[in-house]
């Protein structure tokens, strides 16, 4: 498997991305967990000791589990718009992602005028992207169209069928006729912007509430369950010993955690009918890029731990048009990457001599002043 990826050789082909939660370290807390399998001294991620808890039929540990979850990332996520100010952090996040998108304008610039668009598809849903492409768009000086799937005036309806909308810039005189370079974000686990509405889908950018409070006594709960999945030095032990009479409290959590428009971080999807079918219909539109003859899809920031994910992917790599570059933090995960795809010869593995960071993958591996930085694997 080579890992070397030119901007210059693949820019005229059919470009797709997959952005994961690995290019949003540091904006917030991650799935992972500092609690520790008591057996394997593996720390637990949000999904793990989910099925762990769920095993023991600990139900009201469960529940506080996703209360910590909803609190320390969800939560904070709806809150963060508008995004200023943003602490430094968080910012230098939203500025590599900004910096991504700015190259992607300009590769796509580059392509034939009927050709120019790509899709960012996306299973984060922090916003950062919303951030980064308000950051291009209120630069004037850029001519690109970021397209989020809605249409509508007041409200904003999505739609997959909007992907297929494209803005065309004409003379007065219609004397000419140029589409506008097109980039498509499409967030494959939904995101915290959408509603649904009388059946539909509304994306609001101003919703900060997801209408979900906790009681004084579920905060007290709450606080000590995260400072035991905070301590490093903490089993599920610890966790099984927090005995409360408490069941009646956390489980009017669910009614309003379930109509969250998002994939929880387990294997459980959508429970909302109508947000199961767009997530479906995401995915479909996924499938049937990577189908198309002369296809790039390039994965940065994404383990292919959804199922769901990696095995459309593999489907797909039946495609011999098909290119795929897995962009891997470093070599542990590479040798991960490699064991996942070592069927399929045109899948190529990209690494760098340090690990590829979101800053690494923007200054040495997708960019326009490439040196030789790019390492061999």
């Amino acid at each position: 498997m080579a890992s070397e990826l030119n901007i210059s050789e693949i820019y005229e082909q059919n470009l797709n991305f997959l952005i994961g939660s690995g290019a949003s370290f540091g904006y917030l807390p991650t799935l992972q967990l500092s609690l520790k399998d008591s057996l394997m001294e593996e720390q637990f991620t949000v999904e793990t000791l989910s099925v762990e808890l769920t095993k023991r039929n600990q139900e009201t540990l469960n529940t506080l589990l996703f209360m910590h979850y909803y609190n320390s990332c969800i939560k904070p996520a709806i809150e963060s718009n508008p995004p200023v100010p943003l602490p430094p952090h968080r910012l230098e996040v939203i500025n590599h992602y900004t910096d991504f998108i700015s190259t992607v304008s300009s590769v796509i610039k580059e392509k034939k005028a009927n050709e120019r668009k790509c899709n960012i598809y996306t299973t984060n849903y922090d916003g950062c992207l919303e951030f980064a492409a308000e950051n291009i768009l209120s630069n004037s000086g850029q001519t690109v169209s970021i397209n989020d799937g809605t249409n509508g005036f007041k409200k904003r309806y999505f739609h997959t069928k909007n992907y297929n909308n494209h803005v065309i810039q004409k003379g007065i005189f219609d004397n000419y006729s140029t589409p506008t370079p097109q980039i498509n974000v499409l967030h494959v686990h939904g995101s915290v912007y959408w509603k649904k509405e009388s059946g539909h889908i509304v994306v609001d950018y101003s919703n900060q509430d997801a209408g979900i409070s906790f009681n004084e006594r579920e905060l007290e709960l709450l606080s000590e369950f995260s400072t035991i999945v905070g301590n490093e030095n903490a089993t599920e032990n610890d966790l099984l010993a927090l005995q409360h009479n408490d069941e009646v409290y956390c489980q009017g959590f669910w009614s309003k955690y379930n109509k969250l428009p998002i994939v929880n971080p387990t294997k459980w999807k959508f429970y909302e009918t109508v947000f199961e079918e767009n997530y479906y219909q995401i995915l479909r539109h996924l499938s049937f890029e990577l189908e198309r003859p002369n296809t790039v899809f390039i994965t940065f920031g994404f383990s292919f731990a959804d199922e769901h994910i990696l095995h459309l992917v593999q489907r797909s790599l039946s495609n011999p048009s098909l290119t795929v570059y897995v962009c891997c933090f470093n070599e542990p995960e590479k040798s991960v990457m490699s064991a996942k795809f070592k069927d399929y010869p045109n899948i190529k593995l990209v690494t760098t001599e340090a690990v590829l960071n979101f800053s690494a993958f923007n200054s040495q591996v997708f960019t326009l002043s490439k040196g030789d930085g790019t390492a061999n694997g």
